[in-house]
């Protein structure tokens, strides 16, 4: 089994407070400030420093968490992506394959901001937790009402973290909402204790 580290310097610019990524193993003078990849003039300053461990097994590499195995992204470029970054088409394969080495040179370099493609899906996860049951399909309109049913009432787990010091709880930290499912449709019984909450509702 095959071990690799990825050490990685977090960075974060003072003017529009995204954040990007560099290789900690290539030399640089600690005191230079390093510019802002996504174009604007605002100084940069080092955030944190992240390493990674992974392990490729069986021909997968699988994180240092858990065991979560990588979820693989591959990524395409066409003649239209050339078209939209230069504003013509390409002379010929050499000019598109030269263009397409800067473009994955660039994401490398941390061109990417990953601080709002995390928030970003966060964002539609949660989402569909409001609207989707526990195997994933759409269970309730947009108001929170049963597709099957029309009840209003529902169950859900929440990830909360609590933080507790000794064994008082002292902190709260709101997560995720998962594993919705109808009362009515799902528990019966426990759905009498609730059902007051759906009568003389305008439905």
């Amino acid at each position: 089994m095959n071990y690799e580290t990825l050490n990685l310097e977090e960075h974060r610019c003072s003017k529009c407070d995204r954040l990007f990524y560099v290789d900690a193993t290539q030399p640089h003078p600690l005191d230079r400030v390093l510019p802002c990849p996504y174009g604007c003039d605002g100084d940069t300053a080092r955030e944190r420093d992240i390493v990674v461990e992974t392990r490729v097994a069986g021909g997968r590499c699988v994180s240092d968490y858990r065991g979560i195995k990588c979820y693989y992204v591959v990524l395409s470029f066409s003649g239209e992506d050339f078209e939209d970054s230069m504003h013509r088409k390409p002379q010929n394969q050499r000019e598109f394959d030269r263009w397409g080495f800067f473009m994955e040179k660039g994401m490398f370099e941390g061109n990417i901001d990953w601080d709002n493609i995390r928030k970003c899906a966060r964002g539609v996860m949660q989402d569909e937790a409001m609207t989707h049951d526990a195997t994933g399909k759409r269970a309730f309109d947009g108001r929170g009402r049963c597709l099957k049913c029309g009840s209003r009432v529902s169950f859900a787990d929440a990830t909360d973290t609590v933080v507790f010091v000794g064994g008082e709880i002292v902190r709260r930290h709101d997560g995720d909402i998962t594993n919705r499912n109808c009362v009515r449709c799902t528990y019966s019984k426990q759905y009498r204790d609730y059902e007051g909450y759906d009568k003389g509702d305008d439905r």
